[in-house]
């Protein structure tokens, strides 16, 4: 459930999916900054939540991200955190082709619950022309820290191809100057979401799901800006 929330997160300014730091072009200085909300919807409870998410890229190539997301309080999963910093650095820059190795990590908590770690490496690409292109993020090797008495190991990671199920991919179309649709995957949570974009700021909504029977869908809505 927690990987569908955080997939119906804002996208950003260096990622045209959710989850990971991606290969989108970003110009030297830019920035941007999102908000959204929504509800997980299916389930024994519905479940509200609200995520913050903030992009920089200092240099062409270098592109720096934060996320943080919350639960509201009538939820099973009440008291429900996190947030997570990621960077990616364009190794390949090109008009119709990019490609870029990331870095993320993250913490999470639920009330009542220990505070966990977590940690992922691996390569993002984009290729297409301006009106139709394709993204991914493959995570190749991710972790998770948990306190003493947690589990047996303190640390526990794993490598590709166990770290492939937790991928994202996507394909985008943009439709005349300020619509732009995007239908994706992360994990087994398929999703389409759709944005309206201006010069300096945008608005756009976001549906998913699990392909598991009675597993919950999701919705969102978010905003942001440009600078």
């Amino acid at each position: 459930m927690l990987s569908l929330l955080v997939s119906l997160a804002s996208a950003n300014e260096i990622s045209a999916g959710y989850v990971f730091p991606g290969a989108a072009a970003a110009d030297r200085g830019s920035m941007s900054v999102g908000a959204s909300g929504g509800m997980l919807m299916g389930s024994s409870e519905d479940v509200s939540f609200v995520t913050l998410d903030a992009a920089l890229a200092p240099t062409d190539r270098l592109g720096l991200r934060a996320n943080f997301f919350s639960v509201g309080q009538a939820s099973p999963l009440v008291g429900a955190g996190g947030a997570s910093l990621g960077a990616r650095y364009l190794a390949v820059d090109k008009e119709k082709f990019r490609f870029a190795p990331f870095g993320a990590v993250a913490i999470g908590s639920v009330a009542g619950s220990e505070t966990l770690g977590g940690f992922a490496a691996g390569i993002a690409l984009e290729a297409g022309s301006d009106k139709v292109w394709f993204d991914c993020a493959v995570p190749l090797v991710a972790g998770l820290v948990t306190p003493d008495g947690y589990s047996d190991d303190n640390v526990t990671v794993v490598g590709f191809p166990l770290t492939a199920a937790g991928s994202e991919l996507g394909v985008s179309w943009k439709m005349g100057e300020h619509h732009r649709l995007r239908a994706g995957v992360v994990s087994v949570a398929p999703m389409l979401s759709y944005r309206y974009e201006a010069s300096h700021w945008y608005v756009g909504a976001t549906a998913g799901g699990i392909t598991v029977p009675g597993a919950p869908g999701g919705l969102s809505i978010e905003g942001g800006a440009r600078f």
